[in-house]
């Protein structure tokens, strides 16, 4: 009887270091993603065009168009 006691508060203690090891994990996780944002086409894009520094709209489409073409290798048309 004394062991069933022990080995049911053995699951609990189990399951409990599961969930704390989870929680642990997805909160890295979560710092990491703040860390590196996603890197996709609109982010992209809007980096190289402020890092370029426009001072009109006709140079934001240049500098989208130029973007353009190196990001499609020179498919764009």
């Amino acid at each position: 009887m004394y062991n069933k006691y022990i080995s049911g508060n053995t699951n609990i203690v189990s399951t409990y270091t599961q969930d704390t090891n989870m929680k642990t994990l997805y909160s890295m996780l979560e710092r990491l993603a703040e860390l590196f944002p996603k890197q996709d086409y609109g982010h992209r894009l809007d980096r190289y065009v402020k890092l370029n520094k426009p001072t009109n709209p006709s140079e934001v489409e240049h500098l989208i168009k130029n973007f353009e073409r190196k990001e499609f290798k020179g498919f764009y048309q």
